[in-house]
């Protein structure tokens, strides 16, 4: 991810940034400006932690 958002240059904290899977990366008010979605690729925008997979292992 990058420091700082694309759209308004606000320096960015973990917390705060969302990224699409190309890492354009946004804050979350410009993020959400924007419904969720990339404006260069049309993908969604998440977070780091809305972009980690949990698998489960049953045994």
């Amino acid at each position: 991810m990058k420091s700082s958002c694309e759209r308004c240059g606000q320096v960015l904290r973990s917390d705060d940034a969302r990224a699409c899977s190309y890492e354009c990366t946004f804050c979350s008010a410009c993020a959400d400006a924007m419904n969720g979605r990339c404006p260069n690729c049309g993908g969604a925008l998440l977070s780091e932690f809305d972009a980690v997979e949990v698998r489960v292992v049953d045994g």
